[in-house]
């Protein structure tokens, strides 16, 4: 009879994970990873190192972030288009690549709100996104406060 034991999760195991995060003036923000971790494929530990740099900026009330990894490099930024006579429009942008996998994709949202109309609020959701394979995915929501 032969009895086996395994504790082997989808998750990799963190072998070391060092992070350093700083804020050097008041809008910006700086912050670095470097991880060893352990993950179980084929039967084998397989050992691999991760790093992962994030820069920070607020400025004229747009928030951007740009990340740097080891497999991945990615732009956004988030901010208040409009806000006049009771509308506003909040938008957001972002863009990533994976280099080695020849993947990216580009993401767009916005969110408009109405004044109100006679007791009657609009609320618009709309979504984009584009990637590699040259496909679209649009959507939105109207939503209206009565």
């Amino acid at each position: 009879m032969r009895t086996e034991i395994s504790c082997r999760t989808k998750e990799a195991f963190k072998v070391w994970n060092v992070q350093f995060n700083a804020k050097p003036k008041e809008n910006v923000t700086v912050g670095h990873t470097w991880t060893r971790q352990t993950e179980w494929k084929n039967d084998a530990s397989v050992e691999s190192l991760k790093t992962a740099s994030k820069f920070g900026l607020k400025a004229h009330g747009i928030r951007s972030t740009a990340g740097f990894a080891n497999d991945k490099f990615s732009f956004s930024a988030a901010g208040q288009l409009l806000k006049e006579q009771d509308w506003t429009v909040d938008a957001t942008g972002s863009f990533e690549t994976k280099p080695a996998k020849k993947e990216w994709k580009a993401t767009g949202a916005a969110t408009v709100a109405s004044p109100d109309f006679s007791g009657v609020k609009a609320f618009v959701n709309l979504n984009a996104e584009h990637n590699e394979k040259k496909e679209w995915t649009l959507n939105g929501k109207i939503n209206l406060n009565v």
